[in-house]
């Protein structure tokens, strides 16, 4: 999907969104780090930069899958512009209403890695049999960053 925002004064941007939904099983990750890599190539970001972004997906998408419910999809988004690109991966919990934690250390990467980081988990909802949990971050073109 292509979508072009103008704001009053301000000049169009055009943003385009990417998402996959695949089983929430761990032989599926080499999916979404693939995926990472083509919509990293696409989008013209730095190749340390796509590192950086294939890392904190990768440990989003392996908190999710630990903890996913049985029978349930993760889902990972990406929209990108010019220079911005933002993250959304998400899944159905089996259990507890918590915020997942994951490891401290591998959260304080993907935060240093990151321009922004959210992590947030809805009440047990019977529908879908879990706790539908989210992670989303950002990317920022910084100045020294090729274009």
């Amino acid at each position: 999907m292509r979508v072009i925002t103008c704001a009053f004064g301000a000049p169009a941007t055009e943003t385009t969104t990417v998402a996959v939904r695949i089983p929430a099983d761990a032989r599926h990750l080499a999916l979404i780090r693939a995926m990472t890599d083509t919509v990293c190539l696409v989008a013209d970001v730095p190749f340390d930069a796509a590192a950086d972004i294939r890392l904190a997906i990768n440990e989003a998408a392996t908190m999710l899958l630990v903890g996913a419910a049985p029978g349930s999809v993760l889902g990972c988004a990406f929209t990108y512009g010019a220079d911005r690109m933002s993250v959304r991966v998400d899944s159905v919990a089996a259990f507890g209403d918590e915020v997942p934690e994951g490891d401290p250390l591998s959260w304080e990467l993907v935060r240093m890695l990151t321009s922004s980081l959210s992590i947030s988990r809805d009440p047990f909802d019977s529908e879908i049999g879990g706790y539908p949990t989210v992670i989303e971050f950002s990317w920022e073109r910084g100045p020294f960053d090729d274009t």
